[in-house]
């Protein structure tokens, strides 16, 4: 079959409209001079019909289009207008009590009403070369991201019947357990950097003065402040429970666990021998990885979201800076969540950028692996912590790890490593 340049501007309006904004072709009988789309989320237009025909032609067409689109709003349940795209050289609109009519073709000025509600629809035709080849290319995508959405839909649908964060839930009774370790530890005194120490924190020193590598990990568990515990908490049952439906338990717990060992790896490498704790290294990764969906989804392109996360993004990097707060954590687990996210989110057109992004990440590991390694000298010694740290593992009946401390710390600090 031959295509002309009417053909291409349908599909080419059809495909902006079903990548950005998240419309579904409907299958309608006896059109094959049109297309209908639909989006029953969509608080404007519920569904939209895209044809060939001159917008003169449209007074025959009025019973037939609002059958249409009767049935259209009957099946989803959904109440809306229609909205009818001609493709017409004139600049020609149209209105009625079933919707909007309007012209639009490559040199189309555009509609202010339309631009505000679809941004970029004026670009969204323009004449080829090859009609036929240009129609095939387009088809081919339209349906891939069709049938991609499809899946989305389901896996949602499926996650949202009956779903338990098992993941964001665990990690979160860890969490409240260790932090009220902290408070029997503690008792009310000013020893809060020891007992987090003692708990996991990750400390620099330990790591290589005793090798406790187990810290990179721990750490994120570790809270010894109410409002820090807080904070955390309402974070990972809002957006780690979001995490959580998007990518499922395992590569959930990925996203997480993983983002909290790189904001270790970037706290070992930039924050000297400083106390790290906390969860906010694995819930930037989230964050980031979270965009990521977005960006993969086509979800970015919903202006509302775009605000709402931009908003969201800015908010937590100005926290970053603030005092008290590792900005190196928080950065390695925005970096580590970016990085699982383009490997693990399931998007078909992303399979050699996922292949690449994996043997980048492998390179930049064996980087981060050979800078830790070699990296073996304190610029700061806080010997009076590490005996506190060896007092209270005693006093709570640990004493063969105080001894531990005290022993291969003072081996350490002699050695002058």
């Amino acid at each position: 079959m031959t295509y002309d340049q009417k053909d291409i501007w349908v599909m080419q309006l059809a495909t902006f409209l079903v990548t950005r904004y998240s419309y579904q072709i409907i299958s309608v009988q006896q059109t094959n001079d049109e297309l209908w789309l639909a989006n029953p989320d969509h608080k404007n237009y519920l569904s939209i019909r895209i044809t060939k025909q001159d917008i003169d032609d449209n007074y025959f067409d009025k019973q037939r289009v609002k059958q249409i689109h009767s049935a259209i709003t009957r099946t989803f349940k959904k109440e809306g207008k229609c909205l009818e795209f001609y493709m017409n050289e004139k600049e020609e609109v149209e209105n009625d009590d079933n919707g909007m009519q309007v012209t639009i073709h490559p040199n189309w000025q555009g509609n202010e009403h339309l631009q505000s509600i679809y941004p970029g629809i004026d670009k969204a035709c323009h004449d080829v070369a090859n009609p036929d080849e240009e129609y095939a290319v387009l088809s081919t995508s339209i349906f891939a991201f069709q049938q991609q959405e499809k899946v989305r839909r389901k896996k949602v649908a499926m996650l949202r019947k009956g779903f338990i964060p098992y993941v964001s839930t665990t990690v979160g009774v860890i969490c409240v357990i260790i932090f009220l370790l902290s408070l029997l530890l503690t008792q009310g005194s000013d020893e809060t950097v020891p007992v987090s120490i003692l708990l996991g924190g990750n400390y620099k020193a330990f790591v290589i003065g005793m090798n406790e590598w187990f810290r990179f990990f721990t750490s994120g568990f570790v809270h010894v402040d109410a409002y820090h515990l807080f904070m955390n908490m309402m974070v990972l049952f809002n957006l780690g429970n979001s995490a959580e439906r998007v990518f499922g338990h395992k590569k959930y717990a990925v996203i997480l666990l993983g983002s909290i060992v790189m904001g270790s790896c970037f706290v070992f490498i930039g924050d000297a021998n400083k106390v790290t704790i906390g969860l906010s290294g694995g819930l930037y990764g989230v964050m980031s990885a979270m965009l990521v969906y977005f960006v993969a989804t086509g979800i970015w392109k919903d202006k509302r979201v775009r605000d709402q996360f931009i908003y969201m993004l800015v908010l937590n990097a100005v926290i970053s800076f603030m005092p008290g707060i590792s900005f190196f954590a928080h950065l390695g687990g925005f970096v580590g969540g970016i990085i699982l996210g383009i490997i693990l989110v399931e998007n078909e057109r992303w399979k050699a950028f996922q292949k690449n992004t994996v043997v980048a990440s492998i390179v930049l590991c064996i980087g981060l692996i050979g800078i830790i390694v070699t990296n073996r000298k304190l610029d700061q010694i806080y010997f009076g912590t590490d005996l506190m740290v060896a007092e209270i593992a005693e006093r709570v009946g640990m004493d063969f790890y105080g001894k531990h401390i005290f022993d291969k710390m003072l081996e350490y600090y002699e050695k002058g490593d």
